[in-house]
């Protein structure tokens, strides 16, 4: 009987943590607000990982998955570009892609960056699982739908197996 409880407890704690497992998902990355200049000049830079300038990376502006326009970086690895609209639109390199959302000249809220900073490095990993660090990846396997079901059956299959009331 006492072992009973305890397997009862244990899976309804296992359980418990297989459903909070889940909100420990890793949010995306925040949209990054730039102030456009006068005349939708947008002006930015790209860098390594180490924050050396890189010239001559070809870059383009993207708006639903199609291209609005098209820049390359100078020596300095700065770029422009000139005819852009407020609203939400990418930015990407042959190795990175950012989401910005750009604001008409005098409307920025006061955090909007002046300039576009995208860093172009190779070492970038998108979309791991246990990165970062932290207790919370130690359970992230929780969050498999399939352990999540076998948790829940588990919870309601064991104490029915172990019920040892005869009615």
């Amino acid at each position: 009987m006492r072992i009973a409880k305890v397997l009862k407890t244990f899976t309804v704690g296992l359980a418990c943590m297989g459903l909070l497992g889940g909100q420990f998902a890793r949010a995306a990355a925040p949209i990054q607000d730039v102030a456009l200049q006068p005349g939708g000049r947008l002006v930015g830079q790209i860098v390594d990982g180490q924050a050396v300038p890189q010239a001559g990376v070809r870059l383009a502006v993207v708006s639903d998955g199609e291209p609005v326009a098209l820049a390359a970086t100078d020596a300095e690895g700065r770029f422009e570009v000139r005819g852009l609209k407020a609203g939400v639109f990418g930015i990407q390199t042959a190795q990175t892609g950012v989401v910005y959302r750009f604001w008409a000249p005098n409307t920025a809220p006061p955090a909007a960056a002046e300039q576009a900073l995208l860093v172009n490095d190779e070492t970038v990993v998108r979309g791991q699982l246990h990165g970062g660090g932290g207790w919370a990846n130690h359970f992230s396997w929780l969050a498999n739908p399939w352990v999540l079901a076998a948790i829940v059956a588990a919870a309601i299959a064991i104490p029915l197996a172990v019920d040892d009331d005869a009615s």
